[in-house]
C-alpha cells in the first residue's frame, strides 16, 4: 500500500516496455526484520540510483507481486530529460544516505525532476513542513501534479487483476474448466471439443493463458513445462478467432493521489459505562480498513503512531486511550484462483478493564492470521487466529498471554458509508488467566475526500466485568 515511484524514459524508436527505468533504493543484505527496520528508519544503508529495463520492474510488480501499476506522462522537454539522464549518469556510483520515514525512494526522485527543470521546489513542500516529518510515495506524485507537470495518467492492471477481470465475466463451471486445463486436469482440445458457445470456449483458453503465465512468473512451473501447456493453449485459442477489443475491458480505480491525506485528526465524544467522555485523536499515517477505500487498497490497513486521549467528566480526569506505534491489517480475498492468507500485528499502549472493574494501562503486542473472503452480499469477511501479550505492573505475574480467534464483516452499503462489524474473544491461559470478549459495529460516513464521521458502539466482557462504550467522531485527513 506505501508503493513505489520510478522515472521511466521513453524512446519514439521503442515500446514503452522496453523503455529505462531510473529507481533509487536502498542496497540491503540483512534477513532479519527488526534489524532491517532499525537500519532503514535511522539511515544505516547506503541508497543508489539505478538503470534497468522497464519491463523487470513490471514483471515484478505487476505479474508477482500483484501491484497494479499508475503511469504518469511528465511534459519534460528533450533537453530537460537529457539533463535529468545526464546528472543520473553523474551519481551512478554515489551513495546518499537512505531514511525510509523520508529520504526514500519517492523523495530523490523529486530531486532528479527539480535538476532536469531548476525552476521546480517540488522538495519544498517536505523541507519546509511543520507537521510531517515524512515522505509517502503518493504524496509526491500529488507534489507532482500541483507543479503542471502531468499531463496524462495511465492504469496499468496486474496480471492478478487481469485474471480477476475475465473470470468475472464467466460461470464458475467455465471457470473450473479453465483451471482444470491450466492444472493439466484435461486439455485445451478438449475445450474446443465441447458444446459451447465459441465465445465462452474464446473467454476459457484466454484465462487458461493469463493463469499458465501468471504460474510461470512465481516460479511455479519451470520453462520447459510451461511451453508444453502454453503453446498448445494458444494453437486451440486461435481457431476460435479474435476477441471484441473491450471484451475485458478493466474500469480503472480511483488513482491513488485523489484518496485521502495520510494523516488523520479525530475529534468526538461518547459514553462508557457510568460516564461521559470528549475524545481526541491523531494518527500519523496511513489508512485504516474503516477509512474511505478511494485510491487505497480495499482490506489493507496501515497505521502508524495512533494516539488518542479522553477527558471523562464523572471523574474529572484526562487519561491516555491508546498510543498504537504501528498497526497492520492485510485481507487479501481468497478465490479459485489465489489463495492469500490475510494477517494482522499490532503493538502499543491500550486501556483494557482488569479485576478491579477499573481501566488501567498496558503495552500490547497483538499479530494474528486466518482467512478473508469477499461476496456481494457479505463485502469482506475474515477469521482470524490471535495471540495477544499483555504487560502491565498490575497484572498477575506482570504478564497475561492469551489466545483466541477474531471475525468481522466490512460492507460498503453506499459509496459513502461503510460498516464494520466484528467480534473478538480471547482465554488469556499464562499469567493473569482470564477471558475477554468483544463484539463491535464500527461505522464511517464520508462527507468530503478529506472530512468523515465516524460512529461506533462496542460490548465487552472481561473478568466479569461489563462494559459498553459509545463513541461519535469527527475526522480530518491532512
Amino acid at each position: 500500500m506505501f508503493g513505489h515511484t520510478l522515472i521511466r524514459i521513453d524512446s519514439e524508436n521503442q515500446n514503452e516496455l522496453l523503455s529505462y527505468a531510473v529507481t533509487y533504493a536502498a542496497v540491503t543484505t540483512d534477513t532479519n526484520g527488526i534489524l532491517y527496520a532499525y537500519k532503514g528508519i535511522f539511515g544505516y544503508y547506503h541508497g543508489y540510483f539505478s538503470i534497468l529495463p522497464y519491463y523487470e520492474k513490471v514483471a515484478e510488480y505487476s505479474n508477482i507481486e500483484h501491484r497494479d501499476i499508475w503511469e504518469y506522462q511528465l511534459n519534460l522537454t528533450e533537453e530537460e530529460v537529457r539533463r535529468l539522464v545526464m546528472h543520473v549518469w553523474e551519481l551512478r556510483d554515489i551513495y546518499a544516505d537512505y531514511y525510509f520515514f523520508d529520504e526514500n525512494c519517492s523523495f530523490d526522485l523529486l530531486l532528479l525532476l527539480e535538476v532536469a527543470r531548476p525552476s521546480l521546489h517540488l522538495t519544498d513542500a517536505f523541507w519546509n513542513s511543520k507537521v510531517r516529518f515524512w515522505v509517502i510515495p503518493v504524496d509526491t506524485i500529488r507534489v507532482i501534479k500541483e507543479s503542471g507537470l502531468i499531463t496524462t495518467e495511465k492504469y496499468r492492471p496486474s496480471q492478478a487483476t487481469r485474471i480477476l477481470a475475465i473470470a468475472s465475466r464467466m460461470e464458475i463451471d467455465e471457470q473450473k474448466v479453465a483451471l482444470n486445463v491450466a492444472n493439466k486436469k484435461t486439455s485445451p482440445q478438449a475445450v474446443i471439443a465441447m458444446e459451447a458457445a465459441p465465445e465462452e470456449k474464446m473467454k476459457i483458453l484466454d484465462l487458461t493463458a493469463e493463469l499458465l503465465q501468471y504460474k510461470y512468473a512465481r516460479k511455479q512451473l519451470e520453462k520447459e513445462e510451461y511451453l508444453k501447456q502454453f503453446l498448445p493453449t494458444l494453437n486451440a485459442r486461435s481457431t476460435l478467432g479474435k476477441q471484441a477489443a473491450d471484451a475485458y475491458a478493466i474500469t480503472p480505480p480511483e488513482p491513488p493521489e485523489q484518496g485521502h491525506l495520510p494523516g488523520r485528526l479525530s475529534l468526538g465524544a461518547g459514553y462508557r459505562t457510568d460516564s461521559f467522555f470528549t475524545e481526541m485523536g491523531w494518527r500519523a499515517a496511513y489508512h485504516d480498513l474503516l477509512d474511505p477505500d478511494e485510491g487505497f487498497t480495499e482490506g489493507a490497513q496501515i497505521d502508524f503512531f495512533d494516539i488518542s486521549g479522553r477527558y471523562y467528566f464523572e471523574e474529572n480526569s484526562l487519561k491516555l486511550q491508546r498510543l498504537r506505534f504501528i498497526d497492520i491489517v492485510s485481507l487479501s480475498p481468497r478465490n479459485a484462483f489465489f489463495k492469500p492468507v490475510s494477517w494482522k500485528v499490532n503493538t502499543g499502549f491500550d486501556r483494557e478493564l482488569f479485576s478491579d472493574g477499573e481501566e488501567h494501562l498496558i503495552y500490547r503486542v497483538n499479530p494474528g492470521g486466518g482467512f478473508s473472503y469477499k461476496s456481494d452480499l457479505l463485502g469482506l469477511s475474515y477469521i482470524m487466529i490471535e495471540t495477544d501479550l499483555q504487560l502491565s505492573g498490575g497484572l498477575k505475574d506482570n504478564y497475561s498471554l492469551g489466545f483466541g480467534a477474531s471475525a468481522g464483516i466490512i460492507q460498503k452499503l453506499t459509496g459513502s458509508w461503510k460498516i464494520h462489524l466484528s467480534a473478538r474473544s480471547i482465554y488469556y491461559e499464562a499469567g493473569d488467566e482470564h477471558r475477554s470478549v468483544n463484539v463491535s459495529l464500527a461505522q464511517n460516513f464520508k462527507i468530503t475526500t478529506n472530512n468523515s464521521v465516524t460512529c461506533s458502539l462496542s460490548r465487552e466482557k472481561t473478568y466479569d466485568h461489563y462494559q459498553s462504550d459509545v463513541n461519535l467522531s469527527w475526522n480530518i485527513y491532512f
